[in-house]
């Protein structure tokens, strides 16, 4: 049992370190944030607000500069201009916005919805048949 316990515990780690990190300059400091811990990312005036598990961090950094970085990710969607959510955390896609766990709220860009509402089922389709 300690010997299996140990592998998984060994497996995890590996896992963890291969997860893709956003690194960005909070107050002059350094951070690297696990994509898979960032709920949604979004602009506001000349920076970004990355909204976390724990919490929200603002960067002097501009939003294509992010979307550079997550949007090679398949969790992440930008739903419309300056807002990008990782589909882990939505809550529900319905008629004209998108629902967040953490009951934010963000308006889905209309001329985009059906297309948006397709790479949406088509996520969580997938990632339903990978967790079988």
């Amino acid at each position: 049992y300690n010997r299996v316990s140990k592998l998984f515990s060994d497996l995890m780690k590996i896992l963890e370190k291969n997860e893709p990190e956003l690194e960005i300059s909070v107050s002059r400091q350094k951070m690297n944030i696990p994509f898979k811990k960032i709920y949604y990312v979004t602009s506001q005036n000349h920076s970004v607000n990355i909204t976390t598990d724990n919490g929200t961090y603002n960067s002097a950094v501009t939003f294509s500069c992010i979307q550079n970085c997550i949007c090679e990710d398949q969790r992440f969607l930008v739903c419309n201009r300056g807002i990008t959510v990782n589909m882990d955390y939505v809550l529900k896609f319905e008629n004209d916005c998108i629902y967040m766990l953490d009951e934010a709220v963000f308006p889905v860009r209309q001329k985009d919805k059906s297309r948006l509402f397709a790479e949406f089922t088509q996520y969580q389709f997938r990632k339903m048949r990978s967790d079988i």
